[in-house]
């Protein structure tokens, strides 16, 4: 479950900004959507607990 929302999520995120960065941007892209899985993980981690 956590695992399929973190994937919709990057994927929906890197289909919204891919299209408008530069390569050069893309790994910055990456590296927030990263950040955002890692706080999304978190937070469903809370939830669970």
């Amino acid at each position: 479950m956590q695992e399929m929302l973190t994937a919709l999520i990057t994927k929906e995120f890197l289909a919204l900004f891919a299209p408008s960065l530069r390569p050069l941007r893309l790994n910055f892209a990456l590296a927030i959507t990263s950040k955002t899985e890692i706080i999304l993980t978190e937070a469903l981690n809370l939830y669970h607990a």
